[in-house]
């Protein structure tokens, strides 16, 4: 879907701290976001380089995976996993309330839009997430919502660019883990 920058910045500007709206539990625990891809390439690419980690770190990390790829996941909690529904974000920029709220209820220290192309939803989450670390892949509109920008070149497999975003969020979460595993 092509959007204008302009309706980005008003978008990001409308729900500015969208996340403040929604209670969070009562913990101190620092989670990881992952907006996984919606494209079938990157998201078999995601699968082989996040899952373990995603299995790994019990919890700690919440992934936000489209329901096409959720009956791929095999012998992982499915508690680690927020589904996007088709109705989730069929007509709009936003995503449905009961989405937004099943992700910002948790207190984020870093969050990662694995989608190689702009994807205005999972975009929002990261933004959204008041993490300190928002990493995501270059692009037109990637300086209104990241912090953290990852280079791909055309010509370049996106392996590279994934294993640097985990590299990113493994030293995050040794940092905020230590002793909660």
């Amino acid at each position: 879907m092509r959007v204008s920058k302009r309706t980005i910045k008003r978008t990001l500007r409308v729900v500015k701290g969208a996340s403040d709206f929604y209670p969070k539990y009562s913990s101190d625990k620092g989670y990881v976001l992952l907006c996984l891809p919606f494209d079938k390439v990157p998201f078999k690419i995601t699968q082989r380089v996040f899952f373990p980690l995603i299995d790994e770190y019990n919890g700690t990390v919440k992934a936000v995976i489209h329901q096409a790829f959720f009956p791929i996941i095999k012998n992982i909690d499915p508690d680690h996993f927020i589904t996007v529904l088709n109705s989730d974000i069929v007509n709009s920029l936003l995503p449905s309330k009961r989405l937004a709220k099943e992700i910002f209820q948790y207190n984020y220290v870093a969050a990662a839009d694995l989608n190689i192309d702009f994807n205005l939803i999972t975009a929002y989450f990261v933004h959204n997430s008041n993490a300190q670390l928002r990493v995501g892949f270059k692009s037109d509109h990637s300086d209104l919502c990241f912090n953290t920008q990852i280079d791909k070149k055309e010509d370049d497999s996106i392996e590279p660019g994934y294993l640097q975003i985990k590299s990113l969020l493994i030293s995050i979460l040794k940092r905020t883990t230590k002793g909660r595993i």
